[in-house]
């Protein structure tokens, strides 16, 4: 299937009966959810975490000195730390995550256009 498009396979809990079938339907399109944190082609079911949760850690005072600083490998453990953080996150809805790195981003696009680079715009 993979060589014709990219999928999740998102399964519930087994259940007996027609009239409980929406139960499991309803644990998958939960699964589905979390389809953001895992690759495509994954299979998307129900796994207790040994892990306990760790919010992703607010380092954006710190990525912003790496940046004025120019200190690359600096920023680039920040932005590990943060992937780390949220990435085997099933707590966060994506749409939180989204707004996680849009504000990373923000602030890297902020730092170049303070030494004239823009991350959007091809000019010059």
């Amino acid at each position: 299937m993979e060589q014709f498009c990219r999928f999740f396979i998102s399964v519930g809990s087994s259940v007996s009966g027609m009239d409980r079938a929406y139960i499991s339907f309803r644990e998958a399109e939960e699964h589905l959810k979390s389809s953001f944190f895992h690759e495509y082609g994954s299979i998307l079911t129900h796994r207790e975490s040994n892990e306990a949760f760790r919010p992703p850690a607010d380092v954006m005072m710190d990525f912003s000195v790496a940046l004025a600083d120019r200190q690359e490998e600096r920023a680039l453990d920040i932005a590990e730390q943060l992937y780390t953080s949220v990435r085997p996150s099933e707590m966060l809805l994506p749409s939180q995550v989204k707004d996680i790195y849009y504000r990373y981003l923000s602030k890297l696009d902020e730092a170049g256009l303070g030494s004239y680079i823009s991350l959007w715009q091809k000019e010059g």
